[in-house]
């Protein structure tokens, strides 16, 4: 968990400690109860953090539980302590402090609301007025346009809307100087609504370009009628001010490609040619516009501008390279740069946009946004190092998602800074996100990357090594808590983790040729033979290399070793490389193995004899007995 989210555990505790206390002054009968478990964060601190309800014997109507108690107890005040007879007041403060805040906040927002409601009633009368003038000697085609303006504006009712831009289309001549003028006005209006009916109706009636390219570009700014006032623009960019053009560019990045939902709703239809067609004219206009949409410290408008350059580095790919500090700075320190307030809870979103966008960054330039990546890890804190990790990650993920092959540079690059962090972080959420990045994609590292097995074979030896001097260190060491405890454990299991899978990727490997097989099986038979765990875990993973006759032969020699060897760690692991190897590797064994394996049937450790029953699924009976048989006649 990181530091903001546990921080926000604790002040939600802490409110709750407060209404605790509110609803125990309110009324000796009340009480709350916790209707869920009770979490780590709330074990240690002592703070009601989780699922609580405020209950008592003589309530009628039940409430309902939260994480937020203060919303609990005041339903439960609403259905039963307000008209209750055997309220035993306690003392103050109590529950009345938070039904008065709720009250008088009720009663400042219906205020609002009806000060509203009279603004939008006295603007209409204003229009009405201005529409009354415009109908003095005009003809009856003008008064029927305008007639239609009035239902418009007060009902926008769909069918009103099509009867003014059909009327335009068919007659364009019903707009009069006065009454295009009008129109213009009325797409500064946003409170007629009829901003996409007044743009349409003056590209009907082919009105100055430059104006209602000008007109067009404002609606932009203002987010309103934003695809016609898109297509609008599309046209005549060049007609537009430049100025202008950057504050209309979010809502053109809006129209190409929307931020990301967290719930889907639906295919998505996307426009992304107004944009692309103002690029190409204001570039450093839209740059503009996309740099301080990354500024910003709203999560909404950092995606729009992820969004942005997703659709514009298609056409532009050196846009990446410009915008890249910038991303990796949003992603390491997003913290600190993001909002993360009760209004705006997007956070998990807005750095996975920012990873797919760093990604992208990886791919159009590895070697140069790598370095970028790794100077920023440096000071970054445990989460900001794990953001960057999934940055990384998105490398290999999108190569199957969105169809796009895996570069072998760009894998290599990923797989190298992979290794380097594994061999020296300390944090524990990078080492987890590094192993759940490379387990599923190793048949594509495999494929992509030069010397694979090289680098993962150096890198299983190393975080081989760092597990043994991982446990020496805590064998000399005390837990002070349960936390931490669970923290060491967990660090041992990421350790282990992170070997299995580079040895998991060597192995892999060295089954693509006869070659990588024998470099593997040297490698294998070279290591001291008190690394009895490195051992192990290669021995079990070389069952990828017995598929084949050759590879047989190359591991036979090893695991016959290992199987009369004194290490019961290694003697399991070749019991499961059997057992891993099938039934049908299991018929080209020697006699002397399996003889060897009836042994580790027998053997006097639980873990050895475990690992050969469970073997023994996958090895045919027959050649067992017939071993014992043979065994027996010498």
């Amino acid at each position: 968990m990181d530091e903001a989210r546990y921080g926000q555990m604790i002040r939600d505790g802490e409110r709750n400690k407060d209404v605790v206390e509110l609803i125990h002054n309110w009324c000796s009968h009340g009480r709350v109860s916790n209707q869920g478990g009770v979490g780590l964060i709330a074990q240690q601190t002592g703070l009601p953090i989780g699922h609580f309800a405020m209950e008592c014997d003589f309530a009628p109507a039940s409430g309902f539980a939260g994480w937020y108690l203060e919303s609990c107890a005041l339903d439960f005040h609403d259905r039963n302590c307000a008209h209750c007879d055997k309220r035993k007041a306690v003392r103050m403060p109590n529950l009345s402090i938070l039904v008065g805040q709720r009250d008088r906040k009720a009663i400042r927002q219906q205020e609002e609301a009806d000060r509203a409601e009279a603004e939008l009633q006295a603007a209409l009368e204003a229009r009405k007025k201005q529409r009354e003038a415009l109908r003095v000697g005009q003809n009856a085609a003008v008064r029927a346009l305008l007639d239609d303006l009035d239902t418009l504006d007060a009902t926008h009712a769909d069918d009103a809307k099509t009867r003014v831009v059909e009327t335009v289309r068919l007659a364009p001549e019903v707009l009069t100087p006065s009454l295009t003028d009008y129109f213009f006005e009325l797409t500064a209006s946003p409170e007629a609504g009829c901003q996409d009916v007044a743009l349409q109706a003056l590209k009907c009636a082919q009105a100055d370009p430059a104006r209602l390219a000008d007109a067009a570009l404002r609606c932009l700014a203002k987010r309103a009628a934003v695809q016609t006032a898109a297509y609008i623009v599309m046209e005549t960019p060049e007609l537009a001010d430049e100025q202008t053009m950057e504050a209309a560019a979010p809502a053109l990045i809006s129209l190409a490609q929307a931020p990301r939902s967290e719930f889907g709703h639906g295919e998505r239809v996307f426009h992304p040619d107004p944009l692309k067609a103002v690029f190409a004219v204001w570039p450093e206009a839209v740059c503009r516009a996309i740099q301080r949409l990354l500024d910003s410290r709203s999560s909404y408008a950092i995606r729009m501008g992820t969004a942005g350059l997703k659709v514009l580095s298609a056409q532009a790919p050196d846009l990446l390279d410009r915008f890249s500090r910038s991303l990796v700075t949003k992603l390491t320190r997003a913290h600190l740069l993001i909002d993360d307030s009760d209004a705006d809870r997007e956070m998990r979103m807005v750095c996975s946009d920012l990873q797919r966008a760093v990604a992208a960054a990886l791919r159009h330039a590895p070697s140069e946004t790598d370095k970028l990546i790794a100077t920023y890890f440096e000071g970054a804190t445990a989460e900001g190092e794990a953001r960057l990790v999934r940055a990384y990650g998105e490398i290999f993920g999108t190569s199957r998602t969105e169809e796009e092959a895996l570069d072998g540079k760009v894998a290599a690059i990923a797989l190298m800074r992979f290794v380097a962090w594994s061999s020296t972080s300390k944090n524990l959420t990078v080492l987890t996100e590094i192993t759940h990045t490379l387990r599923p994609y190793g048949e594509e590292i495999v494929e992509s990357v030069d010397e694979v097995l090289d680098i993962a074979l150096g890198a299983a030896a190393v975080m081989d090594a760092r597990r043994e001097a991982f446990d020496a260190e805590q064998s000399l060491s005390k837990s002070e808590s349960f936390l931490d405890v669970l923290d060491t454990q967990n660090f041992q299991s990421a350790l282990y983790d992170s070997r299995e899978v580079f040895a998991a990727i060597a192995a892999a490997a060295a089954s693509r040729s006869l070659a990588a097989a024998e470099s593997y099986v040297d490698f294998l038979s070279r290591i001291d033979g008190g690394r009895h765990t490195l051992i192990a875990v290669l021995l079990e993973e070389s069952s990828k290399l017995i598929a084949t006759p050759e590879g047989l032969r190359l591991v036979l020699p090893e695991l016959y070793t290992a199987m009369v060897g004194t290490s019961t760690l290694v003697r399991a692991s070749a019991a499961e490389t059997l057992g891993r190897a099938g039934r049908k590797r299991s018929n080209d064994l020697p006699a002397l193995v399996l003889e060897a394996f009836i042994l580790l049937l027998e053997d006097q450790y639980v873990i050895v004899h475990k690992a050969a029953a469970k073997a023994l699924e996958s090895i045919s009976l027959s050649l067992v007995s017939w071993s014992r048989g043979l065994a027996g006649h010498f």
